[in-house]
This record gives structure tokens, sequence and C-alpha cells, in this order.
């Protein structure tokens, strides 16, 4: 009955996510009493959801709540595990230091799919479990019984566990072929001290049918409402189409190529790791695809000043790998450009990206914090710089950067223009020239959109014109866009020293080395900064609020991503000094607005 997942199962896999995040508080791998629940788990699994040592775990995660001061809002993570035992009625028996999981399978003919859910509950007692439940009947191996609401449940031993499910067929059969695990899935399902995977092998054949009914329902409904655009372009119909199959045909290559993803977390001394892990199938075109690119263990952030930035990061370019995905991608696309005069810059766009491609190998960005007058100053600032072959980078990028008028004026309605212009070396700084370009926006002056475009443009970049600066020094082709010529020069200095820097600041070394040391990806998110620049803004449109000051070293976000011979990962870290101080400023904030004080968890 659909009662039991809206009420037993939603509650349990509430709980179960819970103790999954809590489950990240073990310091070490965690420990295992009982069995491990991967013994008992059925072929057909779907979706899988394990926490580990459930004692251990909810203990762990009622102390980070209490930190937090989370559980004064949810008063059942004070104890999750005795909130899991009595939402689902559980009165003795269960094993506090075995895993539990959360099992999705693959629905049999005839059964409804929220009908194929079971919850493994790891026992040391399964007479004394089943004594406990409401109305319990046994007939043969399973147990009837009353769960949450009255709704019928079934529950059967499964060496150490009892298998719960709202359907008797679910578990009425210990199952015979068990779930085969191996590469990374299987490594992360037992050393991590939480996990959830995904199936994609039976998921993709099992949306099947689902996808292709997706792809035409969404494929007209997306033709119609470019159709039914003030600036549709007739012509344009053969490319839209294929661009969509393009993208579409990215979800069913994921789907087909796929074999098991895992999301597992673990939490360190400093604070929260989770990783993303995808795995392909061998030989299969996306397996083969990231096979191609190479991670790296260099600093990726070098080169970068050392300022207030809201986000920076880096990565390195493996052209050949990257070059394939892209060939594959849009050239379908580009031959159906419409061929005259009017879109050949869009079929010049991919010879110009191909001949950037080639030339690049490692890229910087950072974009500085905004703290300077909304509508005077840019919202949006950035510095960077692309490292490689220089003369080619150079005249690609200035080349690519004029594309960007073209497509915007493709684009825009008729009551827009968008006029853009380069200026060779229109400022010297720190020895280095740059070329200047310029995009401003014009519109009829009576129209309700080109006003709204240009009060844009003045929010985000301070004018009615956006101006980007390139230049070349060294290897190097730096940008920068809406920031002063000290930070320009600063950029400068440091791209030519190639400083760390930036990655050698303490919070900044303390997220970097709770992140894998090989990857091709490196991103930082320091929230503390942005929660800074809204501050700054709310209070110039005058909100009643204060941001109160926030340390300056908070740890930042830290997200990576590499690629293991076709495998896909991609791990995150969050401190929680960062999340305490967060929620302490959001809780001082919330006061404000109402008209009080305002503390937060630890005095903060």
């Amino acid at each position: 009955m659909r009662p039991f997942l809206s009420k037993t199962a939603t509650a349990a896999l509430a709980l179960a996510t819970s103790l999954t995040c809590a489950a990240t508080f073990s310091f070490a791998e965690p420990a295992v009493v009982g069995g491990s629940v991967s013994s008992v788990l059925p072929a057909d699994s779907l979706i899988v959801l394990k926490v580990s040592n459930l004692k251990q775990t909810s203990a762990k995660l009622a102390k980070f709540t209490s930190q937090l001061g989370i559980n004064m809002f949810v008063p059942q993570l004070a104890d999750p595990l005795a909130a899991l035992k009595s939402r689902l009625n559980i009165k003795g028996g269960i094993n506090d230091d075995g895993e539990l999981a959360f099992i999705f399978r693959k629905p049999a003919e005839g059964v409804e799919p929220d009908k194929s859910v079971l919850i493994l509950v790891p026992v040391s007692d399964y007479a004394a479990f089943i004594g406990g439940l409401e109305n319990a009947t046994t007939e043969g191996a399973v147990t009837s019984f009353d769960g949450p609401g009255g709704d019928p449940s079934f529950v059967a031993n499964w060496d150490g566990f009892a298998a719960i499910a709202p359907t008797e067929s679910v578990i009425a059969a210990k199952p015979v072929d068990i779930l085969k695990l191996d590469g990374k899935a299987a490594a992360e399902m037992k050393s991590a001290d939480a996990v959830f995977y995904s199936n994609l092998v039976d998921i993709g054949t099992l949306l099947e049918p689902e996808l292709a009914k997706g792809k035409t329902e969404g494929k007209a409904k997306f033709l119609q409402e470019v159709k039914d655009a003030p600036n549709y372009k007739p012509e344009l119909d053969p490319l839209l189409e294929t661009a969509f199959d393009q993208g579409f045909g990215a979800v069913e290559a994921f789907l087909r190529d796929g074999k098991a993803s895992t999301i597992s977390l673990n939490f360190v001394e400093q604070g929260v790791k989770t990783s993303l892990i995808t795995e392909f199938k061998p030989g299969s075109y996306l397996q083969t695809a990231f096979a191609g690119i190479k991670n790296t263990t260099a600093p990726l952030t070098a080169g970068l000043p050392v300022a207030n930035f809201i986000t920076y990061g880096g990565a390195v370019n493996t052209s050949a790998a990257t070059q394939k995905i892209v060939d594959d991608f849009i050239d379908p696309i580009i031959e159906k450009v419409p061929d005259n005069d009017d879109y050949a810059f869009v079929r010049n766009a991919k010879t110009l990206f191909n001949d950037y491609n080639a030339a690049a190998k490692r890229f910087a960005f950072a974009m500085p914090t905004p703290v300077g007058q909304v509508g005077t100053d840019a919202l949006i600032q950035i510095v960077g710089f692309v490292q490689g072959e220089p003369v080619a980078l150079k005249k690609a990028t200035a080349e690519l950067t004029e594309l960007q008028g073209d497509f915007q004026a493709m684009m825009a309605q008729e009551s827009i223009k968008y006029k853009s212009v380069t200026n060779p070396a229109a400022k010297t700084i720190a020895g280095v020239e740059f070329d200047e370009y310029v995009m401003t926006v014009e519109g009829e002056e009576n129209d309700p959109f080109a006003a709204q475009t240009k009060q844009a443009f003045q929010m985000m970049y301070g004018s009615d014109s956006v101006k980007q600066y390139t230049g070349l020094s060294g290897d190097k082709v730096l940008t920068f866009m809406g920031v002063s010529d000290d930070q320009a020069a600063a950029l400068v200095e440091a791209a030519k020293g190639e400083s760390g820097a930036l990655s050698a600041q303490a919070h900044v070394k303390t997220t970097a080395s709770n992140l894998p040391s090989a990857r091709f990806v490196e991103y930082y998110i320091a929230l503390d900064q942005i929660v800074a620049a809204g501050g700054n803004a709310a209070g110039q449109f005058g909100m009643p609020i204060q941001i109160p000051a926030l340390p300056g070293d908070l740890e930042p976000i830290g997200i990576s991503i590499s690629a293991d011979n076709g495998t896909l990962e991609v791990h995150q870290f969050v401190s929680t000094r960062l999340l305490q101080t967060l929620i302490s400023t959001g809780m001082q904030v919330m006061g404000q607005m109402q008209g009080g004080g305002g503390g937060g968890p630890g005095g903060l």
C-alpha cells in the first residue's frame, strides 16, 4: 500500500539520511559488528543507502548538531537512533553496532515501484525484535505487523538483518543472488562511513522507455517555446532541433555508459568531506573519453594574487581528450548552421575554439569580493589568465572575445542592440599592454525590456557597458574586468612570478589538504566573502541588517574534479568552523530583522 512508502519508508529514509550524515563524523574506518549488510544486498538493488555502526554514528550526529545548535530546532537529532526506533516501532532486539540499509529493488512484474522498497535493520535477537512489533503474526519465514499509522508491513530474518517491506514478496525469500560490487563502488561501500549507491546499469535499462517519451515531449515543448519567442528565427529550427538532441543525448550517454555511482560522506578533524564517484562500463564511449584526461599535483591557483575573493580556482587542460568530447557534441550542431554570411561567425567560432583549446594548457581565475557602491562599481569582477602557447592564445582569445558581441546580437530582441569595439593597447599596467574590449547595450528609449536590460548592466557592471582587458605576459594571456588598476597590477605581478601565496595561506591549505592532491580542476568558494558582499549590497538597499564582522581566515569550500582510468570523481570539503560561523551569523541577522539582538551557538 502507498501509505507505507509515505510513512514508514520515508521516515526511515529521512532518519537514515541523518545517520548517514552522522556517519561522516568517524575519524577512522567504521567498525562493523554482526556482519556487513553488503552480504545480503539483492542483486536487483537499484539504489542503496547504507549507514555504518548505528550507535557510533548516532552519537556523533547528536554531538555535531549540538555544536551547531541544530538540535534546538530538530529535537530528534539529540538521539537519532532512538528516534529511528520510535518511528519504526522497534522495541528490542536491534544491534546498535550494526549497519543499516535502505534499498530500492527493481520492481517485479505486477509490483508497483513504491512497493519495491525495503529496510535492512541489524538485529542481535530476531525473536526479541519481532516480539516488540505491533500485532505481529508469523506464518512460515515472514511476520506481518502493523507499521506506523497501522499500515500493514512484513519482516523476515536475513542472516542478522530484519528485512522490512510493505510487500511480502519483496522480503519473503532471502536473496540467493547478491549484488556484485567491484572497483570504486566496492571500495566506497567498504570504507566509507556512509554511502549512497546507484546501480546505473539497471537504472538505465529501467528508465529507457520513460527517457524516450520524455525526449519526444520535451523536444516538442522546447521548439514551441522557441517559436513563441519574440526574436524567433525560423532558419535556426534545424540547428535548435539538433542542439536539443545533442543535449539530451548527453543524458542518454550517461545512462547507457554508466556502471555505478556512489556518494560517500566522511567527517575528518576539520570538517565534512563528500565524494561523488561515477564509474563507466569498460570500453564505453565515456570511459574512453574520460580516460584521456590527465590529473596533476601541481598548484592550480599559482599565479593568482592574494586578495578577498568570493570564488577562485584553476584547471589543467588535456586538449586532445577535451577536443574529442567537444567535437562529438558540437560538430552535428555546426553542420546545421545556415549557410549564409549572417551566421558565418557561428561556424567560425568552432574553429577559433579548436585553436584556443590546442594552445591552452592551464587556466586560473578569481572573482574579487565586490564592496563598492552598487550601480557605480561592478558587482561582477574577474581576474585571471590562460597559460600555454602565447601567440596562438592571444590571437584566439581576442577573436573569441569579439565573437561575444556577435552572439549577443543574434540572440537579442529587436529593441536591443549590442555595440562592441576593440581598442588595442588601451592600457599599460605594470609593464604589460592590455587591449580593451567594450560591449555597450543600446535600446529604444521607451521600450520596457530595453530599459530593464540597461538597468541590469548598470547593476552588474557599474555602467551600461562591459569592459574587458587582455594582455600578454610571458606564456600567459592575462584578463581582468570590473577591477581597479591596482588590482590588475597585483594580477600582473603574481602571474609573472607564478606566485603561490594564495594557496599558501593557512585557511586555504586546510581546505586543499582535505582534497585529493591529484586532480585536473580545483575550485574554491568563500562563503564568508559572499555573505560580506551580500550584506554590503543589502545595506545600500536600506535593509535593516548589519552583518557581524566575520573572521578573515575562514576556510573556503573546496571542490576538486579528477579522473582515474575513465572514472570521474568530484570531491568536496566544508569546514566545521565555517558552518558554525555562518549559522551564528544567520541567527544574529534574523534577530536583527525581528527587532531583537541575536546570538549563536558557542557564544559567537
